[in-house]
């Protein structure tokens, strides 16, 4: 089996040619080698609309740019798992604090076919670190280049109410990370016509999904006779009321990142904290908060 990138070669291709911005994959002057997984999962409804036919049309436009900073990008599906380099942000680099914490405990133990036990953590700090990174519509940090189409793991539903919609990640990382890579599986849904309100968001349905998509983690790693030390899970789901229309998104995006967002020694990112992270883009970022850079 092909050996991955070693870390500091892996940071240095995950490196992108913009100051500002991070790009996605085929961006002039990108190897196309490496990159950096970052989790993005979101439920988001539009305003309420008429019924013509055009707020469903709409609302993947309206509702990515009601939240997210990068609603100018195009994520592309392509596979189910992240880049040669198994760089994830906020877990390999600009680690989050959380997942070092005494108290931050698996969810579970799932046990596998070959009857071992994975612990399952809770996706939420790099669901936090992906926000750190990219920033939101009205404080934008560094977002995908407009334009710019990041190949990853993506999937989205948009439905008209009322219905529930539902989106869910699950991070499987490696026991051998240099030989294997991480595994991503990424669900989207909406729930039954025939279910209640309350039926379609109980906490036994969000379960069985949760559940389901552990085991298809794990049988896409006997398949690959990869064993897996721990996975990260996350989910949402809303009720989008008669009138609007909702849209669930669930996806990896592989970027290369901002220079701006780097050390001189990107390889620093390793032993930096998704804290220090900040405190150290804070002054790039408190300039740029006196005029809007360009592209450069």
């Amino acid at each position: 089996m092909t050996q991955l990138l070693s870390p500091a070669r892996s940071i240095d291709l995950a490196t992108g040619p913009l100051a500002d911005y991070c790009v996605g994959h085929g961006y002039d002057g990108l190897s196309g080698e490496g990159g950096v997984a970052v989790l993005k999962l979101s439920t988001t409804l539009t305003s309420q609309v008429a019924d013509t036919g055009q707020g469903e049309n709409a609302a993947p436009d309206r509702a990515e740019t009601r939240r997210n900073a990068d609603s100018q990008a195009d994520h592309v599906k392509s596979f189910s798992s992240t880049w040669r380099s198994g760089l994830v942000w906020g877990y390999d680099i600009a680690r989050h604090s959380d997942l070092d914490e005494p108290t931050f405990t698996p969810l579970m133990k799932y046990q596998g076919r070959d009857g071992s036990w994975v612990p399952v953590y809770s996706a939420a700090p790099l669901l936090e670190a992906a926000n750190a990174l990219f920033g939101s519509k009205g404080a934008r940090r560094f977002a995908l280049v407009p334009s710019s189409q990041s190949l990853g793991a993506a999937k989205d539903v948009v439905a008209k109410g009322p219905v529930e919609i539902w989106s869910a990640l699950a991070l499987a990382i490696p026991e051998n990370p240099r030989a294997n890579a991480n595994l991503v599986i990424d669900v989207v849904g909406t729930g039954a016509e025939n279910k209640t309100h309350r039926e379609q968001e109980s906490l036994s349905h969000g379960f069985h999904r949760v559940n389901d998509i552990l085991d298809r983690a794990l049988l896409c790693g006997d398949d690959q006779g990869v064993h897996f030390k721990e996975i990260f899970i996350a989910y949402k789901t809303q009720w989008v009321p008669k009138g609007r229309v909702g849209r669930a998104v669930a996806g990896v995006p592989n970027v290369a990142l901002a220079r701006n967002a780097l050390p001189s020694s990107p390889a620093h990112m390793f032993s930096m904290s998704l804290s220090e992270w900040e405190s150290f883009v804070a002054p790039e970022l408190s300039k740029r908060a006196t005029g809007e850079r360009g592209l450069a």
